[in-house]
């Protein structure tokens, strides 16, 4: 990746758990921005706190 330039960014369904989860980990973990779409607005943001205290850039969509 180019210093200064954008991250790229992703959008991961049910990423607040299951398969969803670990690739949303995975890629906010590469450098990725992980958008986390879920249902329940309360369990996306608890999965983007996790994300972001590992390192990663996420937030939520709903």
């Amino acid at each position: 990746m180019t210093p200064g330039a954008p991250l790229p960014v992703v959008l991961v369904t049910g990423g607040n758990r299951g398969i969803g989860w670990e690739i949303a980990k995975q890629l906010a973990g590469r450098g990725n921005h992980a958008v986390v779409g879920c249902r329940d607005q309360a369990k996306g943001e608890a999965a983007v706190i996790v994300l972001t205290a590992a390192g990663g850039v996420a937030k939520t969509s709903r």
